[in-house]
């Protein structure tokens, strides 16, 4: 018997990482405040590098929350010391990030939206946005030299200019 309707298990899966980080932000607040009112240096300033790390793992978590979508689509991503592994009902692949070439955003019919990647050898990869682990993907494109974290971002949230190169090298 599940406790919870689907949708909010699915929100909250999507938030988990927003919401953990600012449970420990508060708990930074009250050992900051602690520290302050009873004028114990090291609370304070332990309470006070809590709530600076975790603001910071906030923002970083909310924009990876940007680009991840809800994971239901096929296969698993893992990422390994730069290797991507992608695996699929076909068998799926293993490539290095040093070997990408290009990053496209394209619509396939069956899949949906995908991420069509271009390797040193000439072969495609082609991962569907809403795989399992898809915010991992983040960030190894975020390695990637001169990528444009905005254009990457504004291309997962508005994807109505298909089939557009996101980045090359």
């Amino acid at each position: 018997m599940d406790l919870l309707r689907p949708e909010v298990k699915g929100w909250l899966y999507k938030w988990k990482e927003p919401l953990i980080s600012i449970l420990v932000t508060l708990l930074g607040l009250r050992l900051a405040h602690y520290g302050l009112s009873n004028h114990n240096l090291v609370l304070l300033i332990v309470g006070s590098t809590i709530v600076i790390i975790s603001i910071c793992v906030v923002v970083v978590s909310y924009i990876r929350i940007s680009f991840s979508k809800f994971p239901n689509g096929v296969g698993i991503i893992e990422v390994k010391e730069k290797q991507i592994i992608y695996f699929d009902p076909s068998g799926g692949s293993v490539f290095s990030s040093d070997s990408l070439i290009s990053i496209e955003l394209k619509f396939s019919d069956k899949l949906g939206l995908i991420w069509r990647l271009k390797t040193e050898d000439g072969s495609f990869v082609e991962i569907p946005l809403n795989a399992t682990g898809n915010e991992k993907l983040f960030d190894v494109f975020m390695t990637l030299p001169k990528i444009d974290q905005a254009h990457l971002i504004s291309s997962v949230k508005n994807p109505e200019n298909l089939s557009k190169i996101i980045w090359s090298k």
